[in-house]
């Protein structure tokens, strides 16, 4: 298990100066409790792998999310993908501006104000969907992720729990600190 506490380098204690006051909240150690921080921690590193393994296929991780929702055959709209990806129906126009011009999506039916416009695969979206499908097979291996494949069912089902709890948006967190006592 890598740990903050792992990732620290020994600084040599020179003796000329005396240790810094701890102001911070968290011990080392408390770091490795803190759920959400280690979450981050964990998707940093896939991430990082999953980036690279996209971008071999000229691809971002949304776009190969808007690839693999279309992929199931459900039809979905524009905005519908944006909140499949988790990204804002705003940022999802670039997503699919880019995609379409690719040729690797297309509109289905005539739209228009008011009416949803669903989109699917091109024949170009899907090869390169089953282009990239062996290496997301391969990155989500359980033995890849350090886990076997009891603790990886497990880790899924966990982070869908995270996934479908009401986490609240950044609209509805108030990240302003309590006053420290004087």
């Amino acid at each position: 298990m890598l740990k903050v506490a792992d990732t620290l380098k020994a600084v040599p204690n020179s003796g000329a100066a005396s240790e810094a006051p701890r102001s911070e909240a968290f011990s080392v150690d408390e770091l490795d409790h803190l759920v959400t921080w280690t979450l981050v921690r964990a998707a940093r590193r896939v991430e990082r792998m999953l980036v690279d393994l996209f971008a071999a296929h000229s691809l971002t991780p949304v776009q190969f999310g808007v690839l693999a929702h279309l992929s199931t055959g459900a039809r979905f709209t524009q905005s519908q993908l944006a909140r499949a990806v988790l990204i804002r129906p705003q940022s999802m126009n670039t997503v699919v501006a880019e995609m379409t011009d690719r040729g690797l999506l297309e509109r289905v039916g005539a739209g228009g104000r008011g009416r949803p416009t669903p989109l699917r695969l091109t024949r170009a979206g899907s090869d390169v969907f089953r282009a990239i499908l062996p290496s997301v097979r391969w990155a989500n291996e359980p033995a890849r992720l350090g886990l076997d494949a009891r603790r990886a069912a497990r880790l899924n089902q966990l982070l869908h729990g995270v996934l479908e709890s009401d986490l609240p948006t950044e609209f509805e967190v108030d990240f302003r600190t309590p006053r420290m006592p004087h």
